[in-house]
């Protein structure tokens, strides 16, 4: 039978006044005992790109490890939720896969929602570099019903081709994006699309491939996002006259570039004057676009950069102006982003100061300034080993944030890190008679909201914001059934003309 516990996260809003008692976003001590972990995969050196969360709460990391000099290979690790290694997944935990005479780079992992794992990356062979999908089933074995033996090949452009993104469209298309080119300064934004089958989509711009040309120059797509209207987003970064500059794009399904989005479907941003970079991309609920990066100062030094923009490209102005920039130690650059389920924008990603490279998280809120309840400043960091860097972030349906990159001893291997409920909860006063009281009926797998009134309106989302089930209330209560739902953190919203509740709640 379904338990709901309740964390105390009451979030009370009266108009647009939000009281938080925040919670520190410190190291989470019940994974791998410290909150941080390593893992040697290969014989060398193992660097995680991408992570992803299943269903059940365990945790995807990949990219790639280093079998022999010079030669690399895809791989993928599998955490139970305390970080222990899922002896059930691969061998032991973890996976590795080569392509004969080929040196591999894994760069993006997503979860089908039939818990397929989809990896993306290059492969290169006699210095030619091709696009590869490869798919595997649940326990790591590889989905030999996909392209040829689990894997795809594309020749995209010439001899530099490169994939560091990955979507799947709700109709179980893949769309894998990156660079194509001869190398040099000459790359195009690249972009694939296959039927779920490894097939390519012929349907989609040339044969199931597009290229876009920026300003004739270099141009290379980090992240990349689907529109909840099926329209694809992509960032990254285009060398143009001015130098490099944070570059996102939009596509329509088709594959064509949406003429309403920027100057024929392109928008540049140039930062300082000198280089600017974005590697991560969240869409957000009202569509706007926030892409995370870094930009370097007149001394080139690197600061965490984040953009937000409107649906039709255009800088938002309720955003600090559009762009904020935050300095962490001496470096700082920005991998991974997402958002937490009141709309909080987290980033991971590295700092340097001088000799050590650390894994760095800040929390900004939704309009751009730092979160400072978040250890006193906004920002927590960390390091495994000598140094240590991320270059993914995720978000369980706990609220606790998970951090993977790469950490360094005698080699450099995966390194994982997991912070308490990066959400900001806690108490917030209850004022007049009109407060909820919330209780769970275990007999019935009820869940009863008392205190609405009439003309209110009662919201049931998981921690993503995707809505669940909606209530008029009747009278003074409303109910929701909760049998069906998974386990889990959810959150129930009491919204009427003078206020807004929030309750968080956990199913076990």
């Amino acid at each position: 039978m379904k338990k709901i516990y309740f964390l105390l996260a009451i979030c009370f809003l009266l108009l647009a006044a939000q009281r938080l008692l925040a919670q520190s976003s410190a190291m989470d001590s019940t994974f791998s005992f410290d909150g941080k972990l390593t893992t040697a995969i290969g014989t060398s050196d193992d660097i995680c790109h991408a992570l992803a969360i299943q269903s059940d709460g365990k945790i995807i990391a990949a990219g790639y490890s280093t079998i022999a000099m010079l030669n690399n290979d895809f791989s993928m690790a599998r955490y139970n939720t305390d970080g222990s290694l899922d002896m059930s997944f691969g061998n032991n935990g973890s996976v590795i896969t080569g392509i004969p005479g080929g040196s591999e780079l894994g760069k993006a992992v997503v979860i089908q929602s039939d818990g397929k794992i989809v990896l993306v990356g290059s492969s290169n062979s006699n210095n030619n570099n091709d696009f590869v999908v490869l798919r595997y089933h649940a326990n790591g074995s590889l989905d030999m019903n996909f392209g040829v033996n689990g894997m795809v090949s594309t020749d995209v452009g010439s001899i530099f081709d490169f994939a560091n993104a990955v979507v799947i469209q709700p109709d179980g298309k893949i769309i894998a994006g990156g660079t194509c080119g001869a190398g040099g300064p000459n790359n195009d934004f690249a972009l694939v699309r296959y039927n779920s089958d490894g097939s390519l989509d012929t349907g989609f711009g040339s044969g199931g491939i597009v290229k876009t040309d920026v300003d004739s120059s270099y141009d290379y797509v980090h992240a990349l996002a689907l529109q909840s209207d099926g329209k694809i987003v992509i960032a990254g970064v285009a060398i143009l006259s001015t130098g490099e500059d944070i570059a996102i794009a939009r596509y329509n399904t088709n594959g064509t570039l949406d003429n309403t989005f920027g100057t024929n479907g392109t928008v540049t941003f140039d930062v300082w004057g000198a280089v600017d970079d974005a590697n991560a991309i969240v869409i957000q609920s009202d569509g706007k676009i926030l892409v995370g990066g870094y930009a370097d100062d007149s001394n080139a030094n690197h600061h965490f950069a984040i953009v937000r923009v409107n649906s039709d490209g255009s800088l938002d102005g309720s955003f600090c102006g559009g762009i904020v920039t935050t300095m962490v130690g001496t470096d700082a650059i920005i991998y991974g982003m997402t958002l937490d389920w009141i709309g909080n924008i987290l980033v991971g990603g590295m700092t340097f100061n001088g000799a050590i490279t650390e894994l760095a998280v800040a929390r900004y809120h939704a309009n751009g300034s730092l979160d400072i309840s978040m250890d006193n400043d906004g920002i927590a960091t960390a390091f495994v080993g000598t140094s240590y860097g991320a270059y993914a972030i995720a978000l369980q349906s706990d609220g606790k944030m998970v951090a993977g990159g790469t950490g360094f001893g005698a080699n450099f291997d995966f390194a994982l890190a997991r912070f308490k409920d990066a959400s900001p909860v806690g108490i917030s006063t209850l004022q007049n008679e009109n407060d909820l009281t919330v209780f769970y009926n275990q007999v019935s797998s009820e869940l009863q909201i008392n205190g609405t009134q009439d003309n209110g309106e009662i919201i049931l989302r998981d921690m993503s914001g995707k809505e669940l089930a909606k209530r008029r209330a009747a009278g003074n209560s409303a109910v929701f059934d909760m049998h069906t739902l998974a386990k889990g953190c959810y959150l129930v919203s009491y919204l009427n003309s003078a206020k807004m509740v929030n309750v968080k709640v956990v199913v076990l």
